[in-house]
């Protein structure tokens, strides 16, 4: 775990309340591992006075990349940030997934931006072994599918995939996973986990 001081190279719109960041950050990005996250301090002032903490997205090379909602005023503040801007990030933190086991398919549930810790994670799999992935959202509005392949969507209102929660959808199929040596890994709301 360490501080750096690093520097906002992008932040994309994803869609009206999704944000990709995009941060260079040599030493967190050598030392990361899937599943780990990093608390980031949205301003050089006093306030707002905690850091918020994030999962990382993905490495690409000395980059980190995190996805966010807006829920309050800190990650109000980091979404308006600028190429070139300056972060302080403190991480990696918590200890992250395993790969390994012995199991043939890598089976994926995410609700919301639950998403988040994935397209690391997925660059990390055995390309031998199987991978799906069961995403959910409110609406087809808020699906977030960035880094993500082999998808299976489930939509609170129906508007894309299956009409029903994740947790709906994966029980729905639970046939065609019977049998199967899976590992599961999850990220999102707690009733969903």
């Amino acid at each position: 775990m360490l501080i750096e001081n690093s520097i906002v190279e992008s932040l994309e719109t994803l869609n009206n309340t999704t944000f990709l960041l995009k941060t260079h950050s040599p030493s967190i990005a050598s030392s990361a591992s899937p599943g780990q996250f990093c608390n980031i301090k949205v301003t050089d002032s006093g306030f707002p006075l905690l850091r918020r903490p994030f999962s990382i997205c993905d490495i690409e090379g000395e980059s980190v990349f995190y996805l966010f909602d807006i829920h309050g005023q800190g990650t109000m503040i980091l979404s308006g940030k600028k190429r070139g801007d300056r972060l302080e990030i403190l991480g990696p933190l918590g200890k992250g997934f395993s790969t390994e086991g012995d199991y043939d398919t890598s089976v994926i549930v995410a609700g919301g931006v639950g998403c988040a810790p994935f397209p690391f994670l997925i660059r990390k799999f055995d390309k031998n072994k199987k991978m799906l992935c069961y995403l959910g959202g409110r609406s087809k509005e808020q699906l977030v599918k960035y880094g993500l392949s082999n998808l299976h969507i489930a939509t609170d209102d129906g508007s894309v995939g299956f009409h029903g929660t994740v947790i709906d959808l994966l029980k729905s199929e639970a046939d065609y996973l019977e049998g199967r040596r899976i590992r599961i890994y999850g990220c999102g709301p707690n009733p969903m986990l």
